[in-house]
Parts: structure tokens; sequence; C-alpha cells
């Protein structure tokens, strides 16, 4: 499940009450690995992690000719030179 920015203070809230983070994880359907290393990285670096923006596989540029060449009919291809 994505955690929101919601979600990570949620998570904060909880920790700092003194619940456990067996509970905490259960309550926001989320490994208990998962919320350790949401408490350690704003432990090591006191700010509010940030997930679920601008991360993953860049996106490439759209180019139209890309999109043509795909589309290109079969009957179009050249038998004689195996093309």
């Amino acid at each position: 499940m994505k955690l929101t920015r919601a979600k990570v203070r949620f998570i904060f809230r909880q920790n700092r009450k003194g619940v456990a983070t067996r509970e905490i994880a259960r309550d926001m359907k989320v490994s208990q690995r998962r919320v350790q290393q949401v408490i350690k990285e704003y432990r090591e670096t006191g700010r509010v992690p940030v997930y679920g923006e601008k991360k993953g596989r860049p996106s490439k540029p759209y180019d139209g000719g890309e999109a043509q060449s795909s589309r290109r009919p079969t009957n179009d291809i050249d038998l004689e030179h195996g093309c």
C-alpha cells in the first residue's frame, strides 16, 4: 500500500504515543519493517520522508516518429530484400 503524507504523519503520531510498530503496521496495512524504516529515516535525517512522488523510472520524451514506425502496416515490407 502506498504511504501518503497523512499516513506517514499518522505513523509518527502513533510512535510518539508509544504504540508498538506491529500495531501501527496492522492499522496502516503495511509491514512492520516498513514502519520501522519510516521512523528510522525520520530520526536520521530530521525530515519527514516523502514517498510516492517522482519515484521510479523517469519517463521518456514522446517522439511522434517512433509511433509511426511501430504502426507501419505489414504489407509495406519489402519481400525481395527480407526487410
